[in-house]
């Protein structure tokens, strides 16, 4: 019988270490073979760097192994062809034609292959499998593209006038002494930011497909029927009975008939019913002729060689703005109806001061002519002669009859 001894740990480690050694061995062979393999795919892929990578395209056109410089002149002449070729906006039904040459549009196609150039540039290695790669993911640059903006400014505004639609506001509508309120009604209006870069887009691209919808926003109206419920109330009481006038110690009354058209209602948001218009201007400036006192500038008297100064005269008038918001308020009142205008002091003309400063003493020369004639003659005469009246001339200036008595008409004879 034999016996045989078990191997001890050394010799176990000395019988390993071959095996061992060769999995590295065959490891560092593999990787060096699959690093070759990269660099051949990598160089026999990497291409001149010269002419652009297979599976390029610029704006859907084909630029494969084309120099830039090549692929420049292609894309223009492209462009050309297609600069008088319309593309067709709509809005709505609307429908609106556009050729790129009317706006000047122009594609960059410089700044396109340079970016189509960096897709598939670097080292030979990198450039190699950037370039393969586009083989199996083929890249499609669209150039960005300017054009005048002046014609586009313009060719917008052209259609936002055919394509706006603005916004009714809420009102309130008058008939006789009734009043309603009408709903506001939204508005469409042309969005000129996000359409100018749409029709430039498809103006500047070399395909023509259907038509392209512009966008268009929506505008709601900032006066609301709500907004107007308070005025409308407002206006209700006013037009309910008469108002009482009262000043410089007379009454007049004003008839709800009257009142009526001098109605102002809000337009905006925030604002408030008010007096005015044309038929307010009327009313007070009838009112101001019956209670005023008109007032008179200085002038100067002469008599005999001797010239004085008629000192100015101030003059009243009713003060329209806060004699408007008097009557406003006692019409908004249930009792109590009435409304103390106010006045305030009227001046025209020169000053007596200044007609003082001017130093005039004496009189410096006169003339006197006598005139006949027919009653017609007579009356022109005098119209005219009124005209020159009290005319100043200053030191050194010149005095013109044509220019002073103006031009020639029927009311002056």
């Amino acid at each position: 019988m034999s016996v045989r001894a078990s191997p001890t740990r050394a010799q176990v480690r000395r019988n390993a270490a071959p095996v061992v050694g060769g999995r590295h061995t065959r490891l560092a062979a593999a990787a060096a073979g699959l690093l070759a393999i990269v660099v051949v795919v990598g160089i026999a892929f990497a291409g001149s760097p010269s002419k652009l990578a297979a599976g390029t395209k610029i704006d859907g056109i084909d630029v494969s192994g084309l120099t830039p410089h090549a692929a420049q002149a292609l894309l223009a002449r492209q462009s050309a062809s297609m600069s008088r070729v319309p593309v067709v906006f709509t809005v709505g039904t609307r429908r609106f034609s556009i050729r790129p040459d009317e706006l000047s549009v122009a594609p960059e196609w410089g700044k396109a292959i340079l970016t189509a150039e960096g897709k598939a540039d670097g080292t030979s290695l990198i450039r190699g499998f950037r370039r393969l790669a586009l083989r199996f993911f083929p890249v499609d640059v669209t150039p960005r593209a300017r054009a005048y903006t002046a014609a586009v400014d313009y060719e917008l505004s052209l259609l936002a006038a055919k394509i706006d639609q603005p916004y009714k506001p809420a009102r309130i509508v008058r008939h006789g002494l009734r009043l309603r309120i009408v709903e506001g009604q939204p508005g469409e209006v042309l969005d000129r930011a996000a359409s100018s870069k749409i029709m430039i887009s498809a103006l500047a691209s070399l395909e023509r497909t259907g038509p392209i919808e512009l966008p268009t926003s929506i505008e709601q109206p900032t006066l609301t029927a709500a907004d107007l419920q308070t005025a409308e109330s407002q206006a209700q009481q006013a037009l309910s009975a008469r108002v009482r006038l009262t000043v410089r110690g007379r009454n007049f009354e004003l008839t709800p008939k009257e009142l009526a058209p001098m109605l102002q209602f809000p337009r905006a948001a925030g604002t408030q019913l008010v007096l005015g218009g044309p038929a307010a201007d009327r009313f007070f400036a009838r009112l101001g002729k019956k209670i005023g006192q008109p007032a008179r500038g200085a002038h100067f008297a002469a008599s005999g060689d001797h010239v004085s100064v008629v000192p100015a005269q101030l003059g009243i008038g009713l003060d329209v703005p806060a004699s408007a918001a008097a009557v406003l308020a006692a019409a908004e009142k249930a009792q109590g109806r009435v409304a103390t205008l106010s006045v305030t002091s009227v001046s025209v003309g020169r000053t007596t001061e200044s007609a003082n400063a001017m130093g005039i003493t004496g009189l410096v020369s006169s003339y006197e002519t006598y005139f006949g004639g027919i009653e017609n003659r007579i009356h022109n005469v005098e119209l005219v002669a009124h005209l020159v009246d009290n005319k100043l001339i200053a030191p050194g200036a010149t005095f013109s009859f044509n220019q002073t008595t103006g031009a020639r008409t029927a009311a002056k004879g």
